[in-house]
């Protein structure tokens, strides 16, 4: 990662709640963390999460973000909850 993250917090929110986006030195998303409600057994707490692009690549002439996972940093260690990869894309007309 490149240099301090990006913030990005709506003004109006009174929670204060903030995005934090990392960017590599080529303009390219990395990673997106924030503090996200969790449903852990009976109790729904608050627990950093992150968004991590794992592979960018080339499809029909645009960068995408091919593989993609998202986990909870929960105090047992990280949890993995959805991963996604895109093997094609079709452009619509």
């Amino acid at each position: 990662m490149s240099g301090p993250p990006l913030r990005v917090c709506d003004r109006v929110d009174p929670t204060g709640a903030a995005v934090y986006l990392y960017i590599s030195a080529e303009g390219r998303p990395l990673v997106c963390r924030a503090d996200r409600p969790c449903l852990v057994g009976h109790s729904n707490r608050a627990y950093p999460m992150v968004r991590a692009v794992r592979r960018i690549s080339r499809m029909e002439g645009m960068r995408v973000a091919s593989r993609v996972e998202i986990s909870w940093t929960l105090p047992e260690g990280e949890f993995t909850y959805y991963h996604s990869e895109a093997t094609v894309i079709e452009k619509l007309d």
